[in-house]
């Protein structure tokens, strides 16, 4: 907790001229003297009060979303103030520092009159929260006397966290996802390959044949399950996205979402979904559940776009065993299809390139209708 700064000289002040109207109706006299001493006695003992307010002992604690939101959200934020002690508080005014690049509807800064209450709570709202991990720290407290002759400032420490996730469309064909080989061919693969052994019964998914649909349990249940077979294989799919100047801003931020909602999908039917972020040196090795999928987006949501020059080649790691496919901003003709064989590429905000993704409503149409060679 940082302490606050009083002000002396404005309390000198005060204390001048309480002096001054006390030897005034000593020397004067008269009722109208008398009247203007008792008036400056209350107003000074009004701000002693407040200068000895327990300013000190307040806790402040922010309540943000525990669980994380996805860019552009609106997201409410609370503020509240404990006051262990009881004190005639004339106002308190309390302000959240914002972190860097969040906006609040209005302000952040509120002004309370507690009077005799133990606690305050004040409510803001974020609006269009961006891409990232915002960390909230430190709220400061004001109090003082109507007049502004003593103010009082304590700066409390409150640190917190808010993950703001890319945003996610859901995907119903990605089951066979089209992998563009070197020369041109194309071909089906399918992602995973099941077996007639019945694993268990699992809710509907958009995307799901009704013929897998168990009528049985759904009768029972009222809502749509499926048959879950073992998978045969288990295949491993690594999304790669490019260095981020070969986008610009804002499409950078819709390859980010492309990436986050093809991991989504292959890590909601049980697939291992590798990540890597080129020009960022960051990778996830290729793993499955729900862990690894907030490893994924929380790794997407601290990469930042850089202006940078952007190599003229698309260099990727080490050639492995998983379904690469690579989101890039740059032309086709820079892609060379020699240096990334058995790579599926999908063109986000490219001008004139047929089935690019220009916004993230645009990807489960252009997956359907299969990948740019």
């Amino acid at each position: 907790m940082k302490r606050g700064v009083l002000a002396p000289g404005r309390l000198g002040f005060l204390l001048g001229v309480l002096l001054a109207t006390a030897f005034f109706a000593w020397y004067q006299g008269g009722q109208l003297a008398y009247h203007v001493v008792v008036f400056v006695v209350v107003l000074t003992a009004l701000v002693l009060l407040t200068g000895i307010a327990p300013l000190s002992r307040l806790h402040a604690r922010r309540q943000v979303p525990s669980t994380p939101v996805a860019a552009g959200d609106t997201v409410v934020v609370s503020v509240t103030v404990e006051m262990p002690r009881w004190w005639p508080w004339l106002y308190l005014a309390v302000r959240d520092r914002l972190p860097l690049g969040v906006v609040a509807a209005g302000a952040s800064s509120f002004v309370a009159f507690p009077w005799f209450q133990r606690e305050v709570t004040v409510t803001y709202r974020l609006l269009n929260v961006p891409r990232g991990v915002h960390r909230f720290n430190e709220v400061v407290l004001t109090s003082g006397d109507p007049f502004g002759f003593l103010t009082r400032r304590r700066v409390l420490e409150c640190p917190q966290e808010l993950e703001v996730w890319p945003p996610t469309v859901p995907l119903s064909f990605v089951a066979a996802l089209p992998r563009e080989w070197e020369g041109g061919l194309r071909e089906r693969t399918m992602m995973v390959d099941e077996s007639s052994e019945l694993r268990g019964i699992r809710d509907f998914v958009t995307g799901d044949r009704l013929s897998r649909i168990h009528w049985q349990t759904t009768a029972k249940t009222g809502q749509f399950k499926v048959k879950q077979f073992e998978p045969l294989t288990v295949p491993e799919l690594e999304v790669v996205v490019d260095q981020p100047g070969v986008f610009t801003p804002h499409h950078f931020e819709t390859a980010l979402a492309c990436a986050g909602s093809l991991a989504e999908f292959g890590l909601q039917r049980e697939q291992n979904v590798a990540l890597t972020l080129l020009g960022a040196d960051l990778r996830l090795p290729a793993r499955t559940g729900p862990e690894h999928l907030k490893q994924i987006m929380r790794m997407l949501s601290e990469v930042r776009w850089r202006r940078e020059d952007a190599s003229d080649q698309l260099l990727l790691p080490a050639a492995s065993s998983h379904a690469r496919l690579i989101i890039t901003g740059r032309e086709p003709g820079q892609v060379h299809r020699g240096r990334t064989p058995g790579a599926m590429v999908l063109y986000v905000g490219g001008q004139g390139v047929p089935g690019a993704v220009g916004q993230l409503s645009d990807l489960p149409r252009v997956l359907a209708q299969g990948f740019t060679a």
